[in-house]
This record gives structure tokens, C-alpha cells and sequence, in this order.
């Protein structure tokens, strides 16, 4: 049930693209201003200000695709990241200011986004360059490497079940979705991504079996669907719930 009558919603998304040019603006303004400061943290925290609100906003209105993209930005940018990078901080900024108006774009007309995946992966290679750690892609979702990478250990019946669908042709993704750190209710977070992933397909094992338990950090499926793995991504990025998405077939 909707909690604003049709008029009201579309009043409100219409002052939200209305503050998104605005924050578009502030973002191309300061993207220049970084170029001729890049270390200077003032500067990146300025950056940092309008992504947050443009992530906040466009969640509001429901517009996850962008939310979930200014997510990933804003978590990468932080005057550490601008110092150690080889690539500077300032081409990211302004690129992303054009990915985020295409989508805007895109929104407004009442159609489907561009994926910003072009954006996603520059933003994992900045990040893990500066750290010195390789970004790993699994069938053209990328994901960075790291020692809390999946195992998708299958108990032998799990690996039984997976197999005979796998049989019958269907297309078997193993999913591992990444609780965000500042995820309260993780709890919460497994629940949503199981309901997420059984809109898209068939589950056929999870770990944790229990999505009730609270301590949980990372959701592990196999899922019979026929989703392209980036659309499955896309669907379990959820701001403030999961911060990474790594996706690999099954038999890979």
C-alpha cells in the first residue's frame, strides 16, 4: 500500500529531480575543484556531501539502481583514497556526474536506467589499486578480492540438488551477498536477499540455512533462474544492506 496518493508521489519525485540537478551542479563544481586540489579533504568531503544526499534522496523515491551506485562511490571517497591513488581521485567524480545524469535522465522519462556498471567498475579499480589488491570479475560482475571472498562450500546432498537442476537445463548462479558493516539487522538483511532471490528463481541451498541469525555477514545461494547474473546483482544491492554483490556460475 502506497503511503502518498499518486499526485503526491509524483510531486515529490519531481522535487527530487528537481535537488538532483541541483546536486549534479555541486558535483561537476567540485570534481573541477579536486583537480586542482586532490589532496585537499575539504574538498573530497564536499564531494562526498552531495553523493550522500543524492544516495539518500534516490532511495527514497524508490530509484535503487542510483542509490546503490552513489553508495559504492561515497564508500570510496575519503581523502586517504585521493592521497595513495595512482589515478586521480577528480576523473571518477566526473564521470560519475555524468553516469548520474543519464540515469536521472532515464528516470524522468519512465525508463530503465543504464546499468552504471562502466562507473561500478572504475570505482573498484581505483579503490583496489590504491590498496594494491586485484579486483576480481565473475562473469562480468566484479567484486573485490578479499580474505571474506565465498567459498560456497555445498554439502554433498546441497551439491546432489544442484546438480540435478543443473541437469534439466536450468542456469545455476551461486550468489554471495555481502552484509553492509553498518547493517543493524543483519537478521533482516539475509531474510531480504532470500526474498529477493526467490522472486528471480528457484533456491536451492543457502548458507546460513538460518536467516535468523544475528551475527550474519555474508549470504551464500545457489540459485536456479534464468537472470542474467548483472540483473541478480542489481536486484540484492541494497543500499545500507548489502555493499557487494560476487556472482559466479555454477561449474566455473
Amino acid at each position: 500500500m502506497n503511503l502518498f496518493s499518486d499526485d503526491r508521489g509524483s510531486e515529490l519525485k519531481e522535487l527530487f529531480f528537481e535537488s538532483a540537478l541541483d546536486l549534479l551542479q555541486s558535483l561537476n563544481q567540485e570534481g573541477l575543484r579536486l583537480e586542482r586540489h586532490p589532496e585537499d579533504p575539504e574538498v573530497v568531503r564536499g564531494v562526498r556531501r552531495a553523493v550522500h544526499t543524492l544516495k539518500g534522496d534516490s532511495a527514497t523515491c524508490g530509484y535503487r539502481e542510483l542509490s546503490s551506485l552513489a553508495h559504492e562511490l561515497e564508500d570510496a571517497l575519503t581523502p586517504e583514497l585521493a592521497r595513495s591513488s595512482p589515478t586521480p581521485l577528480a576523473e571518477l567524480v566526473l564521470k560519475a556526474a555524468d553516469t548520474f545524469e543519464d540515469m536521472l535522465a532515464a528516470y524522468r522519462k519512465g525508463q530503465t536506467p543504464p546499468s552504471g556498471q562502466e562507473l561500478r567498475a572504475a570505482i573498484r579499480e581505483l579503490a583496489g589499486s590504491a590498496a594494491g589488491s586485484p579486483v576480481k570479475k565473475a562473469n562480468g560482475v566484479p567484486s573485490s578480492e578479499s580474505p571474506a571472498s565465498p567459498s560456497f562450500a555445498w554439502t554433498e546432498y546441497e551439491r546432489l540438488v544442484i546438480t540435478q537442476a543443473a541437469s534439466t537445463g536450468n542456469e545455476i548462479l551461486q550468489v554471495a551477498a555481502q552484509v553492509d558493516p553498518s547493517c543493524v539487522m543483519r537478521s533482516a538483511a539475509a531474510q531480504l536477499v532470500r526474498n529477493v532471490l526467490q522472486e528471480a528463481g528457484t533456491i536451492l541451498a543457502m548458507h546460513p540455512e538460518d536467516s535468523s541469525a544475528a551475527e550474519v555477514n555474508r549470504i551464500e545461494i545457489a540459485l536456479a533462474t534464468r537472470h542474467a547474473p548483472n540483473e541478480i546483482a542489481r536486484k540484492c544491492r541494497v543500499p545500507g544492506v548489502v555493499s557487494d554483490v560476487f556472482i559466479l556460475p555454477w561449474g566455473e
